[in-house]
C-alpha cells in the first residue's frame, strides 16, 4: 500500500502514515467516530466517479505517529487514522483556534483525498505494489540523504503535497464554499507553525495564495477536482495552478 499525505506534516511534519495491525473490534472513541462520520459524508459525495473508500482505525496507535494518512492498495483508497491517544492528532486539530473544528477536519480529510484521487487517475484504478506493512516501515526510515535520487524524491513528494493542498482548497470551493478563505489560513497556519521540516517537501502561504488566485478563476464545480488531481498526475508540479495564474 503506496502512503502519502498533508498528514506527512506534524510527524516529518506531521498530517499521514499507517499501521499494519489489523482493525480490533473496539468501539470507536470521540475523535475516531467524528473522523469516520466526516469522511463517511465526503466520499459519498465521490461515488459517482467509481472510487472506492475504506477507513481503518488503528486503536494501538503510539503517540507521536501520523495522525491520518492515505493509502491504496487493491483498486482501494484506504484512510488509516492513528488518533487515540495522539498528541500530535490534538495539536493539528486544535491549530487556528479562532476556527471551527469541523471546517479543521474537512480540510485534512479532503487533503488526503486529494491523494486518493491523483493515484486513482494516474493509475487507470490500478493499485500501487506494496502491501499495508509497508507503510510502517517508511514512518520508522531515516530522513532521506541528499543524492540525486533522493532529491527527485522530495521534488515528487513536494508534488504531491502541493497537489494535496489545491485539492483540498477546491474541494471548500466546490462543498463548502463559505469556508474557502479560512481553509487556506488554516493550511498555511498548519505549514507555518506545526512544521519545522525544511527539507523543502512542503509549500506554504506562497502556494497557496496561488492555488486561491487559481480557483477564483475557474467554475468550481465537481470536475475541477478530477481536473486537478489528472493534471497533477499527468504533468507533475503544481501545473493545474502555475498554467493559469502568474508565478510570485
Amino acid at each position: 500500500m503506496r502512503m502519502l499525505s498533508l498528514s506527512l506534516l506534524l510527524a516529518a511534519c506531521c498530517l499521514g502514515t499507517h499501521a499494519s495491525a489489523a482493525q480490533p473490534a473496539t468501539a470507536l472513541n470521540a475523535d475516531e467516530q467524528e473522523i469516520a462520520t466526516e469522511f463517511s459524508a465526503m466520499t459519498a459525495l465521490a461515488d459517482p466517479l467509481g472510487i472506492r473508500f475504506r477507513t481503518r482505525m488503528v486503536i494501538d496507535a503510539q503517540d507521536g505517529d501520523n495522525p491520518v494518512a492515505m493509502g491504496y492498495e487493491d483498486g482501494t483508497c484506504t484512510l488509516v487514522v492513528r488518533v487515540r491517544g495522539n498528541s500530535l492528532y490534538q495539536r493539528l486539530i486544535l491549530a487556528r483556534d479562532g476556527h471551527p473544528r469541523d471546517l479543521k477536519l474537512r480540510a485534512i480529510l479532503a487533503h488526503e483525498m486529494g491523494h486518493c484521487f491523483r493515484h486513482f487517475f494516474a493509475s487507470g484504478a490500478r493499485a500501487a505494489p506494496g502491501s499495508a506493512d509497508r507503510v510502517a516501515e517508511r514512518a520508522a526510515e531515516p530522513a532521506p540523504d541528499r543524492t540525486p535520487d533522493a532529491a527527485a524524491d522530495r521534488r515528487q513528494r513536494r508534488d504531491s503535497e502541493d497537489q494535496a493542498d489545491l485539492f483540498a482548497l477546491a474541494w471548500a470551493a466546490i462543498y463548502n464554499p463559505g469556508e474557502a478563505d479560512e481553509v487556506r489560513a488554516y493550511l498555511i497556519e498548519v505549514r507555518k507553525d506545526l512544521c519545522a521540516d525544511r527539507s523543502g517537501r512542503y509549500g506554504g502561504r506562497r502556494e497557496l495564495d496561488r492555488d486561491a488566485r487559481y480557483l477564483s478563476s475557474v467554475q468550481p464545480e465537481p470536475g475541477l477536482l478530477v481536473q486537478i488531481a489528472t493534471v497533477h498526475a499527468r504533468t507533475g508540479g503544481a501545473a493545474a495552478a502555475a498554467a493559469t495564474t502568474p508565478a510570485d
